[in-house]
């Protein structure tokens, strides 16, 4: 666990540095008192010191006056609304401060000195993760509506598999995160992608297996002439990814200039993917409107994905089975 600190002048940050650093925490002052960018902050979750003017002056000769320490405070404005902890050091000692920092740290680990498991809801409030996603569109929707559906159908697949609950969890996370590499290329954008994930999910204190996990599973989705499942996240992730075919995903608005790819996405009108545990079977339902795009399109552009769908299925001990228009083709 990483711990900022952020504060006023003379409310007490750096000897609560260093005194969480001698304990063995992971501390440090973030000095965004002194920054005009609002955000800096948001490199880290914060703690918040704060004290009146009075107790600055207290404890030690301040060379500027009370208007310096609002213009402080409205700079740190952003990182008070959301920091995990707000002290009022005034009256307190060092020593205070300090054991208040630590008991709000150990009940963040959940009282028995281990964090609590990494969320997919904890993901999503990461700032850095938000901008990946937004800025990772391309002429083909890959911005917070696939990343959120790619997530709920990777923790259903495994969910409805009778995989453990923790297992559907990482799945999710890693549906979420997989296409942030985009930011960097479309080519590769897989193994970029595990990389900038291994940073955010490290920095939330997930563990290093489940890191691997999740990685794993993000480097191996692309590309699809040639990824293969790695772990069970990875085949619900692939089976996740892929299934994501549907008009939504079009950005282009002019149909006249639509390439093959729009075309097709754009005559899918619905899709479904469905896991049936019972037979053991996984099925990508679709109803394309065939004025639009015939089906044999729909193979030329996407039978990599669907060969890729079906190793994924068989990882997870399933048969693949593709259904358009209510015709079961594969």
């Amino acid at each position: 666990m990483n711990i900022a600190v952020v504060g006023v002048c003379t409310s007490g940050k750096t000897t609560l540095v260093n005194s969480l650093k001698a304990m063995g925490y992971r501390a440090y002052h973030v000095a965004q008192e002194h920054s005009s960018v609002p955000r800096m902050w948001a490199l880290r979750r914060p703690d918040f010191l704060d004290c009146s003017y009075e107790t600055a002056t207290a404890r030690r000769a301040v060379p500027w006056g009370p208007k310096h320490m609002e213009e402080q405070r409205r700079r740190l404005e952003d990182a008070r609304a959301h920091c995990d902890l707000y002290l009022r050091t005034d009256g307190m000692t060092p020593e205070a401060v300090l054991a208040a920092v630590v008991t709000a740290i150990e009940k963040a680990k959940g009282g028995d000195g281990n964090m609590p498991p990494v969320t997919l809801e904890a993901v999503k409030k990461v700032p850095e993760v938000e901008t990946y996603i937004n800025r990772g569109n391309d002429y083909t929707e890959h911005g917070p509506r696939h990343a959120s559906l790619v997530a709920n159908i990777a923790h259903n697949v495994l969910a409805r598999l009778g995989f453990p609950q923790r297992e559907a969890e990482l799945a999710a996370i890693a549906g979420y995160l997989h296409d942030i590499g985009n930011i960097v290329s479309r080519w590769s954008h897989g193994q970029t992608g595990a990389v900038m994930a291994f940073t955010v999910l490290r920095e939330l204190g997930m563990p290093p297996d489940e890191i691997a996990t999740v990685v794993g599973a993000i480097g191996s989705h692309d590309p699809e002439e040639s990824g293969y499942p790695v772990n069970n996240v990875s085949a619900a992730l692939i089976l996740g990814d892929k299934s994501d075919v549907h008009r939504t995903r079009v950005r282009n608005p002019d149909q006249a200039a639509f390439d093959i790819h729009d075309r097709v996405n754009y005559a899918v009108e619905h899709s479904f993917l469905r896991v049936d545990d019972g037979r053991k079977a996984i099925t990508l339902e679709l109803k394309i409107d065939t004025k639009i795009s015939p089906v044999m399109d729909y193979f030329e552009i996407f039978l990599t994905r669907m060969v890729m769908c079906r190793r994924a299925a068989s990882y997870l001990g399933c048969d693949f089975e593709l259904s358009i228009n209510e015709v079961r083709l594969l």
